[in-house]
């Protein structure tokens, strides 16, 4: 089953790459440096979500799955609520040809995630640390990392900063290429 993620179409979109590139050819990341608490430094995609949850305090993400919109909620009894609050921050037209919506159940709602996403903006002081982001397909905040050897001293930090260390997967990557000029 194919899933791509919402962030991997916009950001298509954005580069002017037409429909979503072949792998991660042309990809591109929402900037970190802000906590919820200062939503005005928020943006991108992490914004939009935020948006979402405030409207549905439910919704944990979304992303496409064999060209099916799905949303990761906390509760799936509250779809048709989060579908309604999804549709009024993106718009209707961008997702009519992914519908119906499925729900599917999750932990942590994108306020959590973003929130802890941005409490572990200073993880990249670990060397090895390549990549953070809000991990919408598992619902959990996602760590890139060279070396699963550091793993115990990013442990150490998350717990230092109060993000439950379950909200948290690492994923072993080599840090990234820079992208081909004309993608």
């Amino acid at each position: 089953m194919k899933r791509t993620s919402l962030w991997a179409l916009l950001a298509a979109t954005a580069l002017g790459c037409g429909e979503l590139p072949s792998e991660t050819l042309c990809t591109a990341r929402a900037p970190l440096g802000a906590t919820t608490q200062d939503e005005t430094e928020i943006f991108g995609i992490d914004a939009d979500f935020v948006e979402v949850a405030r409207k549905e305090p439910t919704f944990g993400g979304l992303y496409l799955e064999s060209n099916q919109l799905v949303l990761v909620l906390t509760d799936v009894s509250r779809l048709d609520s989060a579908l309604e609050a999804v549709l009024q921050v993106f718009g209707t037209e961008r997702f009519e040809r992914n519908l119906p919506a499925r729900g599917v159940e999750g932990q942590y709602n994108s306020l959590e995630l973003v929130g802890w996403k941005h409490a572990l903006k200073d993880v990249f002081m670990f060397g090895s640390v390549t990549s953070l982001d809000a991990d919408e397909f598992r619902n959990r905040v996602a760590i890139g990392i060279v070396d699963l050897e550091a793993v115990p001293q990013v442990e150490s930090h998350i717990s230092a900063v109060g993000v439950p260390r379950e909200a948290v997967v690492f994923d072993e990557r080599d840090f990234v290429q820079p992208l081909a000029p004309d993608c």
